[in-house]
């Protein structure tokens, strides 16, 4: 046989598997991709699912404490009613059963507060630990000695 042919042979042959190769890669890579497609739309369903289960138990959470906070608000109405007729029977104290209001003008007074003093012995002219620069300044330092050449 001729060299030549044989070359022409060998090349066929490639040719021909590295076709066959091909369509086979083409093949599985779509079936993979569909097996993909359909694990990510399983998992954002899961996800959705996680999600609502989860809003439903925040939901649920939410409801419960309101329940339990109109509960409670009717056990310190009952509460200071009993305190009241006790009050009544036993006392000449007079109390009322309305909860008091908190006034306005302490919480005015309150926003009025002066700020702390500084305590701390210091000259007239010093800054005090409580002033906004204190401790900001640079202090000269001696960590390394001057080095000259």
């Amino acid at each position: 046989m001729n060299l030549e042919v044989f070359d022409i042979i060998v090349f066929l042959t490639g040719a021909v598997l590295g076709f066959i190769i091909a369509i086979v890669a083409k093949n599985v890579s779509q079936k993979g991709a569909q097996n993909r497609a359909a694990s990510k739309g399983l998992t954002i369903d899961s996800v959705q699912q996680e999600l609502d289960r989860k809003q439903v138990m925040v939901d649920d959470y939410f409801t419960a404490t309101n329940e339990q906070l109109i509960m409670l608000e009717k056990r310190v109405s009952e509460l200071r009613k009993s305190i009241t007729k006790g009050a009544e029977h036993l006392s000449t104290a007079t109390i009322s059963a309305q909860p008091t209001s908190i006034d306005e003008s302490d919480v005015e007074k309150v926003a009025e507060a002066q700020p702390p003093k500084d305590y701390a012995s210091k000259e007239d002219s010093a800054e005090g630990m409580l002033t906004e620069g204190y401790g900001l300044k640079p202090q000269p330092s001696e960590l390394e000695p001057n080095r000259s050449i």
